[in-house]
């Protein structure tokens, strides 16, 4: 009874983490599930030590987003794996796919900060393994599920080795899983794929140069922030902006460079409302540059003197983060930047 009782507690708390105090609630839940496996052994409680020991991966997965995030994900993938050494897919074909969907996704965070290559590929051959199990037991949500994580490691993985070919890899997958999420019976599973496809479109134009498929990344992104609002998904919503902010500025250097300079800025701007200096310093930084650079493309348009004076204001906000004993690398662009947008406003007489 201990180790079911302390197992649901984990489960509880690594459900409130998702709304409130991320880091602390998961941080209860591992406890939590630490305590649960002083009961359940893989001798003598193997299909409870592998579901607990499956929670915990998760855990330290959405751990790994706060803190530690190598360290915290590598416990993750130990976790999934001995969970494994338990569920298969003859005996536990249900619990053994979800598994290894979850090693998928702690093998497709760990290619962002080591390995990139080899991790994901891991990734889509975790994503494969759990695809099949849901697709022979025609799971269509699962299998629709599977395909958008798969999409999201193909288009990683376009940055490594067969640009295109991955790319539309990522793109067959997404469009596969909006048969099945549609807008009106799963708004949430829609927008996380529109914002994939859009992802994969961004991609494909930066091989191509099409400006179809930057229009259709866009329209993707647009599509994702009809369900991805700030007041109900204000994380979801500020990352779908900065991607949308991207395509726009790309877009802007194709036609409509005011519209589209507009829009982007526009973006930034709302995105900076949750990523806030004091939350997510460097994604803040990193929008304000990005800010910088559009008022300062803007300001060959329409007007010049005012657009310049917002870049400067951009750059210099960026510049609170990125110090140069923090972050020298940065800090040289962004005061590279900010220079020249200073010296194309004195040549104006200001």
């Amino acid at each position: 009874m201990y180790g079911y009782v302390n197992y649901m507690e984990g489960i509880a708390y690594y459900h409130l983490s998702l709304s409130h105090d991320m880091e602390e609630n998961l941080t209860t839940a591992i406890a939590k599930y630490e305590h649960a496996l002083s009961v359940y052994s893989s001798q003598k409680y193997p299909l409870q030590y592998a579901a607990v020991q499956n929670a915990m991966g998760n855990a330290y997965t959405s751990l790994s987003e706060t803190r530690d995030k190598e360290n915290n994900l590598l416990k993750a993938i130990e976790c999934h794996t001995r969970s494994l050494a338990i569920y298969t897919p003859d005996k536990n074909p249900i619990e053994y796919a979800a598994t290894q969907n979850n090693l998928g996704n702690a093998f497709r965070a760990l290619s962002e900060v080591r390995d990139r290559e080899e991790n994901l590929t891991k990734s889509i051959q975790a994503y494969e393994q759990a695809f099949r199990v849901y697709d022979s037991g025609n799971m269509s949500y699962q299998c629709a599920l599977v395909n958008n994580d798969l999409a999201a490691a193909y288009t990683s993985l376009s940055g490594v080795r067969d640009s295109e070919v991955n790319l539309d890899k990522a793109i067959t997958l997404c469009k596969q899983a909006l048969n099945e999420f549609t807008i009106e019976m799963y708004p949430v599973e829609y927008a996380k794929v529109q914002s994939n496809l859009g992802d994969a479109y961004r991609g494909l134009f930066a091989v191509t140069h099409k400006e179809d498929d930057l229009a259709t990344a866009i329209y993707a992104y647009e599509q994702a922030l009809r369900i991805r609002t700030i007041e109900l998904y204000p994380r979801d919503h500020a990352t779908t902006e900065v991607n949308l902010a991207t395509a726009y500025s790309a877009m802007a250097q194709i036609r409509d460079k005011e519209l589209y300079l507009s829009k982007a800025i526009s973006a930034c701007l709302d995105a900076v409302l949750v990523y806030t200096i004091d939350k997510e310093p460097l994604t803040y930084a990193l929008i304000q540059n990005n800010l910088g650079n559009d008022y300062a493309s803007l300001s060959d348009v329409t007007e010049t003197k005012a657009n310049l004076t917002k870049a400067i204001s951009a750059y210099e906000e960026a510049l609170q983060v990125f110090t140069e004993d923090k972050y020298p690398e940065s800090y040289a662009m962004v005061m590279n930047n900010l220079t020249s947008t200073q010296n194309r406003l004195q040549s104006l007489g200001q």
